[in-house]
């Protein structure tokens, strides 16, 4: 984690398990299992390998982009930005 432009995505729990319903024709019951699934393992595997507090210490990152409202390309325009803006 101590190199490269890091970046992290913010948004609702809500709101990624909406694009998942979107995305993969999922039910919310469905999708807001899978997406709490996956925060928590991740936890796990960034602690274990970077000791890292994965969506609660976010001063790792050099920029925090909230994602809620946004589409794909918004959010990808943000990210290209920051990361000339960080260069």
């Amino acid at each position: 984690i101590n190199s490269g432009i890091k970046l992290w995505l913010n948004g609702t729990v809500e709101n990624s398990a909406k694009r998942m319903q979107n995305r993969d024709n999922m039910d919310e019951s469905s999708a807001l299992e899978v997406v709490n699934k996956r925060f928590n393992e991740n936890k796990l595997i960034y602690k274990n390998l970077y000791n890292f507090e994965f969506g609660d210490d976010l001063s790792v990152f050099d920029k925090i982009i909230q994602t809620d409202g946004l589409d794909a390309e918004q959010v990808l325009d943000i990210a290209k930005s920051a990361v000339r803006e960080l260069l």
